[in-house]
């Protein structure tokens, strides 16, 4: 097992040496192999920009709606489970 590690890290050894060897020769090759140029035009980051009143205004009706409708879906559950204890409870 310690030689087959140690032929891995020799591979590796080897393989950074050549590649050493190969930017000492042509020092181009560094940053075109391994740090590809960005195509333009990039945007690091976009700046944040505030909704609208009337954008906001809509998000929180439609969130409303959708907790209305989990309230019914929990609501509904709550009363299910509900006939379902008596239901035991009365077979008992």
């Amino acid at each position: 097992m310690l030689e087959e590690q140690a032929k891995i890290i020799e591979t590796q050894l080897d393989t950074a040496r050549r590649r050493l060897e190969e930017l000492k020769k042509n020092p181009a090759s560094y940053s075109q192999s391994y740090y590809p140029v960005p195509q333009y035009p990039f945007t690091p980051y976009t700046q944040y920009q505030a909704p609208s009143i009337e954008e906001e205004l809509k998000s929180l009706e439609e969130y409303r709606e959708y907790l209305a409708e989990e309230i019914e879906g929990i609501e509904a559950r709550i009363e299910e489970l509900k006939k379902l204890r008596e239901e035991r409870s009365s077979q008992k």
